[in-house]
């Protein structure tokens, strides 16, 4: 990820690792309020959040720095290593029953 792409979202993080921008994606998903928080930028920006009490993270990046095509890849394999008893971070169907949300 270029770094100015990177900048875009880290300026967003206050200090309790909050950001309203991750904030505005995550109403794709069901979730407890308050509980989004910045945890890296790498290939994709990554938040850890609640829902039910259980974590998950949102994992988001900008459209062009990776290909819908591309991260239909990386869903498959995490089902892939679901299916055969491995531990991974499965991919959570957003409220519109969507795994990747583009708008």
């Amino acid at each position: 990820m270029k770094l100015s792409t990177m900048l875009k979202v880290v300026v967003t993080v206050d200090e309790e690792w909050r950001s309203s921008f991750a904030e505005n994606i995550l109403t794709n998903w069901e979730h407890d309020e308050g509980t989004l928080y910045y945890m890296r930028a790498s290939s994709n920006f990554v938040f850890i959040f609640q829902n039910n009490g259980e974590h998950f993270f949102l994992r988001f990046v900008e459209k062009e720095e990776k290909s819908t095509e591309a991260i239909q890849a990386e869903i498959h394999i995490l089902q892939y290593l679901s299916s055969r008893s491995l531990e991974v971070n499965v991919p959570v169907l957003s409220k519109n029953q969507c795994y990747i949300c583009t708008d």
